[in-house]
């Protein structure tokens, strides 16, 4: 069961909030396609994604960047 600390950041196509789970604090996402949770691990950050969509997704790693709460990619 997820607990939900606080709004963190209005993002463009969604909210992203701070929940913490089994004791740890991690970032969510959620909208009409994806959930995922983000959180630290030793070495980098891991992350579970989950297509909540009747569709299939594709992953263009090539493409992909991590922005953060600033907007700094």
């Amino acid at each position: 069961m997820a607990r939900i600390l606080g709004s963190i950041i209005s993002v463009r196509y969604g909210e992203t909030k701070l929940v913490e789970i089994e004791g740890v604090t991690k970032f969510r996402y959620i909208d009409d396609f994806i959930d995922i949770l983000i959180f630290n691990g030793f070495s980098q950050f891991d992350f579970l994604l989950k297509n909540i969509s009747q569709h299939t997704l594709k992953l263009v790693w090539n493409e992909a960047v991590f922005v953060d709460f600033s907007g700094q990619t």
